[in-house]
């Protein structure tokens, strides 16, 4: 069982082993030996938090926990971390850098949307949900990391969307599924090498990418996902502008769209997506191996 360590009451409102809220006025922040669990918005909107340290005890990290910290530029996360909760450091514009711990398996939604991360490295076996890392608008590079064969990376919708300096990314081969909108709208992002046993790439993951060459490796099974769309139907007996909405899913396999410069786009012989299903430009040519 677990024991807490002496800690200020002043400064630390604990419950069993969660640290519920920080009562501190910021600064550099040690949390407690023993604290499990850093709670939903503990530290949130703390003007003046510039560090915090974490002990080995810490397991997860809560939704909100950090969020709208605008003055936090170092964090230290220690090994034995499973959870980084949605918002966790989300809005932390002072935020440049982040080692994130081998044992981490979840980054929440929105988990460090629009931070001021500069890069990031992402352990083998992570799950990232979507729009964790939006509008990241400083990040320049991303790394996966290789690790165990069955620890298996999964990049979420909209994950990196909107990180518009982004020129770097590398997946490792423990990346299985790339989600819709996943890097749309990285504008600098030039090229990207998918590895061999990413099994599924999801619809536009690459709109508004200006890549120039691209290779889609024989381990994908699936290309895009199921798209809503609307459907306006005339109600009966009404005005003529009158109408209901409905939805119809249907499959939808365009990885590019728009906002590509696409010159040369390589696809494993037999592949079962064309260049128009793909949304491969004209002018772009397909090499088939």
């Amino acid at each position: 069982m677990t024991k807490l360590g002496n800690y200020d009451k002043n400064e630390f409102k604990i419950v069993g082993t969660t640290l519920v809220k920080y009562l501190g006025a910021g600064g550099a922040v040690v949390i407690p030996d023993g604290v499990t669990e850093i709670g939903e918005h503990a530290f949130s909107q703390v003007e003046r938090l510039k560090s915090v340290t974490m002990p080995s005890s810490v397991k997860k990290i809560g939704f909100s926990a950090f969020n709208w910290c605008k003055s936090l530029t170092s964090v230290v996360i220690p090994e034995g971390v499973r959870e980084i909760a949605d918002c966790a450091f989300a809005d932390d514009t002072s935020l440049r850098e982040i080692a994130l711990p081998s044992t981490v398996e979840r980054l929440g939604i929105m988990a460090f949307g629009e931070s001021g991360l500069r890069e990031i490295s992402i352990p083998a076996g992570t799950t990232i949900d979507e729009r964790a890392f939006e509008k990241c608008k400083c990040l320049k590079s991303v790394v996966f990391e290789s690790g165990d064969a069955d620890a298996e990376t999964h990049i979420g919708e909209k994950a990196f969307f909107g990180c518009d300096v982004l020129r770097s990314v590398t997946l490792s081969a423990n990346v299985r599924t790339i989600g819709n909108e996943a890097f749309c709208c990285c504008s600098r992002l030039r090229t990207i090498d998918i590895p061999e046993g990413v099994e599924q790439i999801g619809w536009l993951a690459f709109e508004f990418c200006n890549m120039e060459s691209i290779a889609i490796p024989r381990s994908v099974r699936e290309v895009g996902g199921i798209k809503r769309e609307e459907i306006w139907i005339p109600r009966p007996d009404r005005l003529e502008d009158d109408y209901d909405i409905e939805y119809e899913f249907k499959p939808y396999h365009v990885l590019f769209n728009y906002g590509t410069s696409l010159k040369t786009v390589r696809l494993p012989e037999g592949f079962k997506y064309g260049r128009e299903e793909l949304g491969i430009p004209d002018g772009a040519e397909v090499v088939y191996y």
